[in-house]
């Protein structure tokens, strides 16, 4: 499954180092983490996915004075393969 997003309105006065993606299966309590990506990237390939599972994703950006809110998707989407028929 790939999240994707766009960039920040504001940096908070810092360039962005990084952002932190999770995912929870809507089963579960906790989000785990998926993974991080550069500054430049603003879509992550979520793995490790249960077919016919719903998630939930979240995204936050990074940079040397902290962590942004987490952006969190309204409704959970269902993993699905990318093939058949």
């Amino acid at each position: 499954m790939i999240v994707a997003w766009e960039s920040p309105d504001s940096d908070g006065g810092s360039p962005i180092t990084g952002f932190q993606v999770e995912r929870k299966d809507v089963t579960k309590t906790s989000f785990v983490s998926a993974g991080r990506c550069d500054p430049d990237t603003f879509h992550f390939k979520v793995a490790k996915l249960i077919e016919n599972n719903e998630y939930l994703l979240q995204v936050l950006a990074e940079n040397d004075v902290g962590q942004s809110d987490w952006t969190v998707l309204d409704k959970p989407v269902k993993a699905k393969l990318g093939f058949g028929e």
